[in-house]
């Protein structure tokens, strides 16, 4: 059994997103960019979820808009909001809102207030030949 508790998970950061977003990474490797900080032992784990993982995002700041080819990820606010973007929608987000993300669409996170806001997030690779028809989701009847 593999247990991580967030006290002892170092805080890194990427190039591509920058400084105002940290990242404790408790499972897996942060997606493919370049992390900056310490080096550490990394827990690649499960055959299709890629990473498991905390976001700060600093007041003001923009996890920039990029793409992952064949990742699809889950946002969860944990504290505060921002705004979503996943290509051409915009929505704002808060505590308790969680978002999916898919894959090969441009999407970016910001944080417009000014207290930090903690995403909790997941990232799986999508089985290969899999292709997605929107909606992603059907509406389940009352």
């Amino acid at each position: 059994m593999l247990i991580r508790n967030i006290r002892d998970i170092e805080k890194i950061w990427t190039k591509e997103h920058g400084k105002g977003t940290l990242y404790q990474v408790f499972f897996g490797i942060p997606s493919t960019h370049e992390v900056v900080g310490i080096p550490s032992k990394r827990f690649a784990i499960a055959k299709r979820i890629t990473s498991f993982w905390i976001m700060k995002i600093a007041p003001g700041a923009t996890n920039p808009r990029h793409i992952h080819e064949d990742i699809e990820q889950i946002y969860f606010i944990l504290e505060g909001e921002g705004t979503v973007s996943v290509e051409n929608e915009e929505a704002k987000l808060r505590k308790g809102d969680a978002v999916f993300l898919p894959e090969r669409k441009s999407h970016r996170f910001h944080n417009y207030t000014d207290k930090p806001c903690i995403i909790l997030a997941v990232g799986a690779k999508i089985a290969p030949g899999t292709e997605y028809k929107l909606p992603y989701y059907e509406e389940i009847p009352s």
